[in-house]
């Protein structure tokens, strides 16, 4: 699940392209490409960030391309679910 490619919608309701971190019952912790890069090989990076679960969706190139065209329709996602999500809400980052 970690480096899974996800759509999410911020709070003002803005389409992001993000790498998976880790995920709770409620939050997916997300990253940018490069903050993801730089996690992964131990540098220093910014902290990963939560978004409600109900916030994130699977990755989909055509909504890629809605996006870039700014149509895309939320409806047409499928949530994200990790099955291998654990049942805990909170999960500290180092």
């Amino acid at each position: 699940m970690r480096g899974t490619l996800v759509i999410a919608r911020d709070y003002s309701g803005t389409p992001l392209v993000r790498r998976v971190w880790d995920s709770g019952s409620r939050l997916v912790y997300l990253s940018e490409e490069t903050q993801f890069q730089q996690l992964s090989t131990g540098n220093n990076a910014l902290i990963p960030v939560g978004f409600p679960a109900e916030d994130v969706f699977a990755y989909d190139p055509k909504a890629v391309e809605a996006i870039a065209s700014g149509s895309l329709d939320w409806s047409s996602l499928r949530i994200f679910s990790a099955l291998s999500r654990p049942d805990q809400d909170n999960i500290c980052v180092k």
